[in-house]
């Protein structure tokens, strides 16, 4: 019993240590990569949204307007009060907004970012010991913080994406320990990542479980119904909720004019989107 308690102590400490050495390097190259090139789109975005957060105009950016198809299209000026979340519902950036709150800076963020991968990879740790021995999870810790995969979205530019890895494997840590309340945030968690992460993850997972019938099927079942609603409610509460004149910009954004200058029907602007 010493034996093994001793071999999991130094298992945790060393895939501690390596994702130490993981933030520590991802970070550095993350910094030089800002100060020494120009930045993207996103992170300019990004860091103007948790920006007004902070200062009660949740969600707002003119970054966002500026690419809106009412601006693309129409000529219309950016607006600074225009919501992100009509493009993409990342919800999960209201959690993160305390984090940013710290230290309010660009770079902020790809700390943010480098951190939150670093964590992804100690969960995944601790999920890979549910089942397998020490010495084989270390190693698949080491090929995820090895992985191309993962090193690339690291070093790149903050992007929404950066949260998957830890609330992905945590949801099925939570699963593995039958910890519902767990299974509940994570699950909450990766559908306020953006519309359509969760629900795909949530799907594959109910998929997989109806499949194996490790939990009774009506589980996997429900996961599925609830993926696939999540996201195939996304456009239809979308296309509602816009006016006609930007229907008809998105349908001529992105599939041409209408025939004979006419605007399409709600119905046709939904398939589209």
């Amino acid at each position: 019993m010493a034996r093994s308690a001793q071999v999991k102590y130094a298992g945790g400490r060393i895939a501690l240590w390596l994702g130490i050495l993981f933030f520590v390097i991802m970070l550095v190259v993350g910094l030089n990569r800002y100060f020494a090139l120009f930045s993207s789109y996103d992170h300019g975005l990004f860091t103007q949204l948790f920006w007004n957060n902070l200062r009660g105009d949740w969600f707002q950016s003119s970054l966002t307007s500026s690419n809106s198809v009412e601006s693309l299209e129409d000529g219309v000026i950016p607006r600074t009060s225009f919501f992100h979340l009509g493009q993409h519902l990342v919800l999960s950036f209201a959690v993160l907004t305390p984090l940013v709150a710290i230290f309010c800076h660009p770079i902020t963020l790809i700390v943010l970012q480098t951190l939150l991968m670093t964590a992804g990879g100690w969960m995944l740790y601790a999920l890979a010991r549910c089942r397998l021995p020490v010495k084989l999870s270390l190693w698949i810790t080491a090929s995820y913080y090895a992985a191309n995969a993962v090193i690339g979205p690291t070093v790149a530019n903050f992007y929404e994406h950066c949260q998957i890895p830890l609330y992905a494997f945590g949801l099925f840590l939570a699963l593995e320990k039958r910890r519902w309340s767990w299974f509940l945030l994570w699950s909450g968690l990766l559908l306020a990542v953006r519309e359509e992460v969760g629900g795909i993850i949530l799907f594959s997972l109910g998929a997989y479980l109806f499949a194996t019938k490790r939990l009774p099927r009506w589980f996997g079942l429900g996961l599925c119904l609830a993926g696939f609603g999540y996201v195939r409610s996304r456009p239809i509460s979308s296309c509602r909720s816009f006016p006609v004149t930007i229907r008809g910009c998105i349908w001529r954004q992105g599939f041409g004019s209408s025939s004979m200058g006419r605007i399409p029907r709600r119905c046709r602007c939904c398939g589209g989107c």
